[in-house]
């Protein structure tokens, strides 16, 4: 009689996890990309290549993802969601941010087409079954996860794909075009010093637009410094408050917090827009109801939301979605206008 694992040792035997394209292309001496043209039938490899691919597959019991090959079949699974966790953080008034607006706008468009949605940890090696995969932002996928993305149909949106990661369309905001856009706006109002408030964390979206913002300021002879800060409205206002003090007399804050910054302008002495020019970034219309009237900066959740469910669909009919520039908005008011 072979002795064998009982009580706790028993639950902690682990069930092994099924081969993957990647332990396949590992196998063959081949990258993810080629093992999936091999196994698929598609040209682009050789028959010698194609063979040993089979072979490696069938030793480790491999089996392709039968739901994202649904899709040819006419039925479609759970659309599985990922996102980059800084996009979603828990602030106050997350229902203006970009992230939470752009996913509410996506399980909505979804329902309409009877496709169920699934949110996938990036961090998860037991992952459901899907046909489309969205990934959103730039989170740092699990073996697990990245392999299944060279096995299914995905979406990128801000995402770079890795090794044999082949997005079928890609979707980007154009950070350059809108950072030239506000500061040329903001010099045209006489701002001659730029400080731009960005979440003090290494959150992608935060570093990424300051950078362009900067940038775009370099480009076109504006004084500009980007500091870090709390988002909350408190610390909002306090370094609202500093920036003016020590001579910014444009401010661009990269949270959605408009009665905080007009308030740290005026502990520091100044009026909005005489002495202070004023932009925020968010999504939402609280910017209209201050006293004056913020500008925003929108990255546009609804157009963009628009934009990836028009490449589901076109994925679900089997047609060829085409990758696109993310809408943006510069929405200008009194807070910014001086001439």
């Amino acid at each position: 009689m072979v002795d064998g694992p009982s009580g706790a040792d028993a639950d902690q035997v682990e069930t092994p996890r099924p081969a993957t394209i990647v332990d396949v292309a590992r196998a063959a001496f081949v990258s993810p990309s080629t093992a999936s043209l091999a196994l698929s039938g598609r040209k682009g490899v050789t028959e010698a290549t194609r063979e040993r691919v089979r072979e490696a597959a069938q030793q480790l019991r491999y089996r392709p993802n039968l739901t994202a090959r649904s899709l040819r079949g006419g039925t479609v699974g759970p659309v599985g969601i990922v996102v980059d966790p800084s996009l979603i953080d828990d602030v106050h008034d997350v229902s203006r941010l970009f992230a939470h607006r752009l996913l509410l706008t996506l399980n909505s468009g979804l329902a309409q087409l009877g496709v169920p949605v699934s949110y996938l940890d990036a961090d998860a090696d037991n992952l459901p079954a899907t046909s489309i995969i969205v990934v959103l932002g730039r989170p740092t996928l699990s073996p697990s996860l990245a392999a299944l993305l060279t096995d299914v149909p995905f979406l990128a949106a801000g995402f770079e794909p890795g090794d044999g990661q082949v997005p079928k369309a890609s979707f980007h905001h154009d950070h350059a075009a809108y950072a030239d856009e506000l500061v040329a706006h903001l010099v045209a109002q006489g701002a001659t010093k730029l400080a731009v408030l960005r979440e003090d964390a290494d959150a992608n979206y935060s570093v990424i637009g300051s950078e362009a913002v900067a940038e775009a300021a370099g480009r076109q002879g504006l004084a500009v410094e980007v500091i870090a800060s709390a988002i909350d409205p408190v610390a909002v206002q306090s370094r609202t408050a500093a920036v003016v003090r020590e001579g910014a007399d444009a401010v661009f804050a990269m949270f959605p917090f408009p009665g905080a910054i007009l308030a740290g302008v005026s502990d520091a002495g100044k009026r909005v827009p005489d002495d202070v020019l004023v932009v925020d970034r968010a999504e939402g219309t609280i910017e209209a109801e201050v006293r004056p009237r913020v500008s925003s900066l929108s990255m546009d959740a609804l157009g963009s939301a628009a934009a990836i469910l028009a490449a589901i669909r076109q994925l679900i009919a089997q047609g060829s979605p085409q990758s696109a520039t993310l809408p943006h908005k510069l929405i200008v008011r009194e807070s910014s206008t001086r001439k």
